[in-house]
């Protein structure tokens, strides 16, 4: 019946006038324009072969499509209301015109979507035999990418150094800086030996750097010619491996990045290097039912490469070990002792070694961007702090300050001006972060738009941003920019980066909102296939998320260049098969699937709790702690009522009572346990409370889990 009506004739001459209406509506066209009349008859006939209905990607697309919109919509309303100190953002959003234009984009998404996924579902990828050239793959792509790369480097000669880069080079170049693992010491190290290598060679500052950004460029371009080979031995058509190569050698991010000397780049070549592991470890898993161990040893060595090579990697490896847990079940043994080798051998190295050989801790700065941010556009927006607030905010920054350099899009304006005092913050963390949580609690409207505009673009797609850099920052290390090579090159390779987002499709692969609606449909389209393929999206997704918790800037590509260097690889995820082409087993299984329904259980809980929290201090005005027990014995009686009637099955013999009483015991030693391993964790270990904070909800989700299924089952 929906195939009939979607397909009918009219339904799409219909649907066709919708999609010209969107477009003249976004584009602010003139409608008695000759041209506006002629892409009108044009969408008419396109629609006319356009599919509308598919059984098998009806309700993903639907899904997906609305999800998309609700981004585009929300994210054009976040960007053109950010400056805007009088108006709520929500006010702007919750509108009839946003609701018809989301309407009208959903309709349009979901065209697409349900065209694209037909297109995706016919392409075969793969080729029956691409022969036995692997060694010859590997050295001409190798090269055909160093050789894009090469004019690059001569223009900017020595390489691309920001203030991060030069902060890292004075590290081992002067004699009175102390290490810092505001850094990853182990990128430092990285550039420590090419560089020294180079002043041997030449004697010359400028002359080793060099050396260090050769270096990169001939490693990057190795892994690049790995990937390609990876690609040619999976029998790949020979058109995807051409497009594969054109991307890494003729994207000029790609060559940018090369010569640029941050941590981020490497990170994400490795992270790459990490997908491709994991695609061994799944086909074993699938294939053979077991995964081999010398497969396991090199993904643990890559692990530790990418938890090593960005300070914050370590949170998103979290992600995958619990992703991996749930696809590769039968092997959680082997899973749990590499993943928890990586994570031991991590943190002895980031706690007593770097303690020992006085590794200087980085700033509180660089975790506390989102609540800065809040607490700015709070004065931005000229809220009434209390006394209390007022006298507590002032000794960090002067409420009026805070207010003059609040930049919606970046918190360097506020932690890197001469009038914030970092220092009083990291004396009384506790004190500052219990005043952040109560003005989040009673303005919770500002602190949600602040939470927008500060992830913006890590989600929607027209978010512009600077990508690259073009030059050595200022510094005292006799390092500068000396530019070498044909000036005609040097000129458009050091032209402004804003004119590269101008040129279409080249800025497709410039927007970071962008490249996470790519993932997200590959994610999508992938697990239709097979749902335990997320296991491939699991270290992206978790590198997403970190920036979704704690980024300093609305949208900074290097943060999540892994995602697009990745593109090429996950592109093949839908299509691998394996010799076990039997139905997934990921959710049909019943401790994978209790797993999996306890995880939502807890985090539908959590919203609970907080939504009555708010509702009951702000709108009844009840005391704060009253407030919170009755939000937690709310969200404690919901997470019951969820648990007994869709996570356990419950032994039917027992009393109610008696599970219930049991329940609320089980919460209260699990909420007690959280608290002895925070303080075991942060004041006895001196382990960063955050760090301890993800050991300690993981240990307890473990706990609680293991415990009420003991009991209630």
């Amino acid at each position: 019946m929906i195939e009939k009506i979607l397909n009918n004739k009219w339904t799409k001459l219909l649907i066709g006038t919708v999609v010209y209406l969107l477009v003249v509506y976004e584009t602010k066209a003139q409608v008695y324009d000759t041209y506006t009349w002629l892409l009108l008859i044009f969408i008419l006939l396109a629609f006319n072969k356009i599919k509308l209905y598919d059984k098998e990607y009806f309700k993903t697309s639907v899904v997906l499509s609305f999800i998309y919109a609700f981004l585009e919509v929300l994210g054009k309303t976040v960007c053109d209301n950010m400056f805007n100190a009088k108006e709520y953002i929500d006010a702007n959003f919750f509108t009839v015109n946003k609701f018809i234009l989301l309407i009208l984009t959903w309709i349009f998404i979901y065209v697409l979507l349900i065209n694209l996924f037909e297109v995706f579902d016919k392409y075969k990828l793969f080729e029956k035999k691409n022969g036995n050239k692997s060694r010859r793959v590997f050295v001409f792509a190798t090269i055909v990418v160093l050789l894009a790369r090469i004019p690059y480097f001569l223009a900017l000669y020595p390489g691309v150094l920001s203030p991060d880069s030069i902060e890292e080079f004075s590290m081992f170049i002067k004699a009175n800086v102390a290490l810092s693992n505001h850094h990853p010491l182990i990128h430092v190290l990285f550039m420590y030996i090419p560089y020294n290598i180079g002043m041997a060679l030449f004697h010359n500052t400028n002359a080793a750097v060099a050396t260090v950004t050769v270096t990169q460029m001939i490693i990057t371009s190795l892994i690049t010619g790995y990937i390609i080979t990876f690609l040619y031995k999976r029998n790949v058509k020979t058109s995807y491996l051409v497009m594969t190569l054109l991307f890494y050698a003729l994207l000029p991010v790609n060559s940018y990045y090369s010569v640029t000397m941050w941590k981020d780049v490497m990170f994400s070549y490795l992270v790459v290097l990490l997908i491709i592991n994991i695609y061994y470890l799944y086909k074993e898993y699938c294939d053979e039912g077991k995964i081999k161990t010398k497969d396991l040893a090199y993904f643990g060595i890559m692990s530790f490469l990418c938890v090593m090579f960005r300070n914050n990697a370590i949170y998103a490896y979290f992600f995958l070990i619990l992703v991996m847990m749930i696809c590769f079940g039968k092997e959680l043994k082997k899973i749990l002792i590499v993943t928890g080798s990586v994570v031991a051998i991590y943190l002895i190295i980031m706690i007593p070694i770097y303690n020992s050989i006085g590794v200087v801790k980085s700033s509180s700065s660089e975790y506390i961007a989102m609540p800065l941010q809040q607490i700015g556009r709070m004065a931005y927006k000229n809220t009434k702090f209390t006394k209390s607030e007022t006298k507590t905010l002032s000794k960090l920054m002067e409420i009026e300050e805070l207010k003059r350099v609040y930049y919606p899009a970046n918190v360097d304006s506020i932690k890197f001006d001469d009038d914030y005092n970092k220092e009083v913050f990291d004396n009384n963390k506790e004190k500052y972060f219990k005043t952040w949580f109560s003005l989040v609690v009673e303005h919770p409207r500002i602190a949600i738009e602040s939470y927008c505009i500060s992830t913006l673009g890590y989600w929607y797609p027209s978010v512009r941003n600077w990508t690259t850099r073009r030059y050595v920052h200022e510094n005292d290390l006799e390092i500068y920019q000396d530019s070498k090579g044909i000036s005609a090159l040097n000129k458009m390779i050091l032209r402004d980066d804003d004119l590269s987002k101008d040129v279409p499709l080249l800025n497709l692969f410039l927007s970071i909102g962008f490249g996470f609606w790519i993932m997200l449909f590959l994610l999508v389209f992938s697990m239709k296939k097979k749902k335990e393929k997320i296991v491939f999206f699991a270290p992206l997704i978790g590198i997403w998320i970190t920036m979704m918790i704690a980024s300093p800037v609305y949208g900074e590509y290097r943060y999540v260049y892994s995602v697009f260097l990745s593109l090429p690889v996950l592109g093949i995820v839908p299509y691998i098969e394996t010799k076990q082409k039997k139905k997934s087993k990921l959710l049909e299984n019943k401790l994978m699937k209790q797993i999996l329904r306890f995880g939502v259980v807890g985090g539908l809980a959590f919203i609970v709790d907080y939504a009555i929290l708010i509702i009951c201090k702000e709108v009844f005005d009840i005391n704060v702690l009253l407030s919170a027990a009755i939000a937690f014995s709310v969200s404690v009686i919901f997470n019951y009522i969820l648990s007994i009637k869709w996570v356990f099955d419950v032994n039917q013999e027992k009393s109610k009572e008696r599970n219930f009483i049991l329940f609320i015991v089980l919460s209260i030693v699990g909420l007690i346990l959280t608290e002895i391993i925070m303080w075991f964790g942060t004041d006895i270990i001196k382990i960063h409370y955050l760090i301890t904070k993800i050991i300690a909800t993981a240990i307890v989700m473990v706990f609680n889990f293991v415990t009420r299924k003991k009991f209630l089952e």
